[in-house]
């Protein structure tokens, strides 16, 4: 049956929440020392929703808490933290017809960036849960775990366990002179992981210092890190930095750093729903969504499309 323009403009109207549920993370970056931030968001989300219910921090760990918001009868679940975070909603709200609300308050919010939310406007972001609408996005599994953004392994993930070291020492300026020396030692080093990738019905055994899997291909010269335009394009896109000389591997990180762009002669690019990744080491250090992980191989990678809903700009 058709469907009248009255009630086409209907349907696009932004639809209040009847509950939403806020879950802070204290350790995320903007967050830290500002005891009063989950008073201020209840505050602007009620411009949002019906009701609010903050989640209190004594309530367990992020996702107890995460769990308790579930099912708290919230119709939308705000996080306020960077892309771990929200990678860590994903993994308890996946196909539960919940939204995920994001508040960027991380380091990198890559995911927040892709949805076109400012991370440095947070009343923006409340008025985006106002006015936005609700779309379906992909998410990546490697195992149990969710990543809705990157999976990196060998120098990336090294650099991850430098700077979490670093973190353990303070944010000072000290803290950075030693992650800036450890980025330095690594790609001097120029170490390189052994792998086995099973891809599309091919094997294929590589050497590689650096691999990224992203769920859905990159946005080539976006001039921002790791950034996407389609979220639902129900593909994983592997980024497989072949052998080089320090040198070229860093003019590779600088580029890609500067203008977003990935592609080089000197980087493979496969496309996939399904990954494998077998290796003669032991363990991987594997970097998820900025939470780093050490996992024994095989990795096994695996897409839900369209598995996780969000509230966008409309």
């Amino acid at each position: 049956m058709a469907v009248s323009a009255q009630e086409e403009s209907t349907n696009r109207k932004p639809r209040r929440h009847s509950k939403l549920a806020l879950v802070l993370n204290a350790q995320a970056g903007a967050l830290l020392g500002q005891s009063d931030m989950a008073a201020t968001l209840q505050t602007l989300l009620l411009e949002a929703g019906d009701e609010v219910y903050i989640v209190p921090p004594e309530a367990g760990s992020l996702p107890e808490r995460l769990a308790l918001a579930k099912h708290s009868g919230a119709d939308c679940v705000v996080v306020a933290g960077g892309d771990g975070t929200v990678a860590c909603a994903a993994t308890a709200l996946l196909d539960s017809g919940i939204s995920l609300g994001l508040i960027p308050c991380g380091t990198m919010n890559l995911l927040a960036k892709d949805l076109h939310i400012d991370p440095d406007d947070q009343a923006g972001a409340v008025r985006i849960l106002a006015e936005g609408r609700s779309r379906s996005i992909d998410a990546g599994m490697l195992g149990e775990n969710v990543f809705l953004c990157a999976s990196m392994l060998g120098t990336p993930a090294r650099l991850s366990r430098h700077r979490e070291a670093g973190r353990q020492r303070g944010n000072g300026i000290l803290a950075w002179a030693r992650f800036g020396w450890a980025a330095l030692r690594a790609l001097l080093h120029n170490r390189s992981i052994r792998v086995v990738l099973r891809l599309n019905g091919q094997v294929l055994k590589r050497r590689t210092p650096s691999l990224t899997i992203t769920v859905n291909r990159l946005d080539d010269g976006s001039g921002r890190f790791l950034g996407r335009s389609n979220l639902s394009g129900g593909e994983f896109a592997v980024y497989l930095v072949r052998r080089s000389s320090v040198l070229r591997q860093a003019r590779l990180v600088l580029r890609t750093a500067l203008t977003g762009q990935f592609r080089a002669p000197d980087v493979e690019v496969f496309y996939t729903r399904e990954l494998e990744i077998g290796s003669v080491e032991q363990a991987l250090h594997v970097l998820l969504d900025g939470e780093l992980q050490l996992l024994k191989p095989p990795l096994r990678y695996r897409l839900r499309a369209e598995a996780l809903s969000v509230v966008a700009p409309a």
